[in-house]
């Protein structure tokens, strides 16, 4: 099993809009949580996780994605921006830029993860196995 399956794995779905939602506007409600939920992104064709049908599907969920994304940029921005010209030398490697931002930025690390698992992992998935990590 690669990393990235185990942490597909090891995060269901629920978890992942309950983060969504406390990163976008920093309160949990179920109702809210459970509309993103069946508002995720799946394959075109596959509706069946939700009433939703076609653009109006994923309004609600890429509000809130779009939200959380900007929260988690502006904070990336204003630490980098913090960096002293030392700092930023030694983290001209990408990766090693990367590593820090996940370390210091809030809530950087868990969006990348939720981005990855709702745009590619999620995604990807068939109904009944969405069904069985939720």
């Amino acid at each position: 099993m690669t990393p990235s399956e185990s942490e597909s794995r090891a995060t269901p779905s629920i978890t992942s809009v309950i983060d969504l939602a406390l990163i976008a506007n920093g309160t949990f409600r179920f109702v809210m949580c459970w509309k993103l939920y069946n508002q995720a992104p799946v394959k075109e064709g596959d509706d069946s996780n939700g009433a939703y049908k076609g653009k109006e599907k994923t309004i609600l969920y890429e509000t809130y994605f779009n939200k959380a994304a900007d929260k988690v940029e502006a904070a990336y921005k204003k630490w980098k921006a913090s960096l002293d010209e030392e700092q930023l030398l030694k983290l001209s490697d990408e990766n090693l830029m990367e590593e820090a931002a996940e370390k210091q930025v809030e809530n950087y690390r868990i969006f990348k993860h939720l981005d990855r698992f709702f745009n590619s992992v999620y995604y990807s998935l068939s109904e009944k196995t969405r069904s069985i990590i939720t």
